[in-house]
């Protein structure tokens, strides 16, 4: 993977969190998805063009800016469809 040891060590001690190209290598290295990295349920979700751009840009914000955009996408899906009429 290209990493130490101990940066393996961390993440399963949950002592640090992956960014998104880790957790890319990490899925290369074991030949499955990033779906099937996140699926719980064994189901494999499909990302569009959109979704995976989003994720894109949002593993390159800082940690403040990456909760400001959390915040931001919650209180967006908390609009219901009559607030834009």
């Amino acid at each position: 993977m290209d990493t130490s040891p101990n940066n393996i060590g961390n993440l399963f001690r949950r002592t640090t969190v992956p960014s998104i190209p880790t957790i890319r290598r990490i899925c290369e290295v074991m030949g499955i998805t990033m779906a099937q990295f996140y699926s719980t349920d064994g189901e494999q979700v499909t990302l569009n063009v959109q979704q995976r751009r989003m994720l894109e840009l949002y593993d390159h914000l800082d940690q403040t800016d990456k909760l400001r955009a959390e915040a931001y996408m919650e209180g967006l899906s908390d609009r219901h469809p009559s607030d834009d009429i």
